[in-house]
């Protein structure tokens, strides 16, 4: 996929995720038709698989802005496996086996944080997810990895915190 594009979408994610439902569920499509294409068509070129992600993505937001509360429980679903998947890579640990079992109970993991804390757990799974694309796509050689994973989500989280607080003014 066209890096570019995955790492603005995951500073978006990364700063303003919770507020931008829609996005949120798109990116998690774009994430469910890159793992489906790639696990179907391993042969495929680039240019067609990136067209068909992006079919998935405008199917999510099509989902988002229909049926918002299932869309963004799939969507904490199919970014809660990823997660689960990614970020023991991210830190240099092998998973060989069991990918799809990690995935599966990670997404039902952050399915129901999701269900209980939904504002919260929104935007942490959305800084997360964030920071994760952003890591995944850009090489600093500076520090290790798993550090430039904290500050981002950090920042991530206390920004999207702010937003939460002060995104809805009043006329008092």
């Amino acid at each position: 996929m066209n890096t570019i594009l995955i790492v603005l979408l995951g500073f978006v994610l990364l700063f303003a995720g919770s507020q931008l439902y829609w996005l949120f569920v798109a990116v998690a499509s774009l994430l469910a038709g890159g793992i489906l294409q790639g696990q179907a068509l391993q042969w495929a070129t680039q240019i067609v698989t990136l067209s068909d992600t992006l079919k998935y993505s405008f199917l999510g937001v099509i989902f988002a802005v229909t049926a918002k509360p299932l869309a963004v429980l799939v969507a904490a679903f199919v970014s809660g496996g990823y997660l689960t998947y990614s970020f023991p890579q991210m830190l240099g640990v092998n998973l060989s086996g069991y990918t799809w079992m990690y995935f599966f109970i990670g997404g039902i993991v952050f399915v129901a944080l999701l269900f209980f804390l939904y504002s919260y757990g929104l935007i942490f799974l959305t800084s997360t997810l964030g920071a994760i694309l952003i890591l995944q796509h850009i090489s600093i050689v500076q520090f290790d990895k798993s550090i430039w994973l904290a500050v981002l989500m950090i920042l991530g989280i206390v920004s999207q915190l702010l937003l939460l607080n002060y995104s809805e003014p009043s006329i008092d």
